[in-house]
């Protein structure tokens, strides 16, 4: 099993920054509340993307810091090259929206999709891995799948024949639970 990641927050990040990339109702809601920003400011995802993290210019250096495998690296470049056509046609100084109506947003969101597809893709895998290990023993420290922080792990007993063993994460919310027979 995989331990977590050396950076879980920064991935966190990404992860809500993804989310809120593929919620094009809630850019367009948070865009009329805020008087024309997304995510209160699409700032916040730019500068994750192209300041804060080498995933504009080289995301494979993120590679066990904060990105998971090659799946996770070549959407990322998918999402970062459809930022990119949307920067050239319409430049960096525009409001967010006037980038909201372009069609070339939509390949931005198609793109986010996609890459929540696979994030969420590999959450799934990494549950299963947990649920194979806690089957057979129960591990001082299982990484939480999500933000990699550890899990708090605990059988309820069931009025029935199995018990319901639990995996929570305090930090992200995440959780899981499987049934082990008796």
């Amino acid at each position: 099993m995989k331990y977590p990641l050396k950076y879980p927050n920064m991935r966190a990040e990404l992860v809500e920054y993804i989310d809120a990339l593929v919620d094009n109702s809630s850019q367009k809601e948070s865009q009329k509340k805020t008087g024309g920003s997304i995510y209160g400011d699409m700032d916040h995802v730019v500068h994750f993307l192209y300041d804060d993290t080498c995933l504009a210019e080289n995301p494979s250096k993120a590679l066990g810091w904060f990105i998971k495998n090659e799946e996770e690296i070549e959407a990322i470049n998918k999402l970062i090259a459809s930022f990119e056509l949307v920067f050239e046609k319409y430049g960096t100084k525009s409001e967010d929206e006037a980038y909201l109506k372009t069609k070339e947003w939509n390949c931005v969101v198609e793109n986010a999709k996609k890459f929540k597809d696979i994030l969420d893709k590999n959450v799934d895998k990494t549950w299963i891995e947990i649920e194979k290990t806690l089957k057979h023993n129960l591990p001082a420290r299982v990484a939480c799948p999500v933000c990699g922080n550890g899990l708090r792990i605990y059988d309820q007993e069931s009025p029935r024949s199995a018990v319901t063993r639990v995996m929570e994460c305090s930090v992200c919310g995440a959780s899981n639970a499987i049934k082990l027979p008796r």
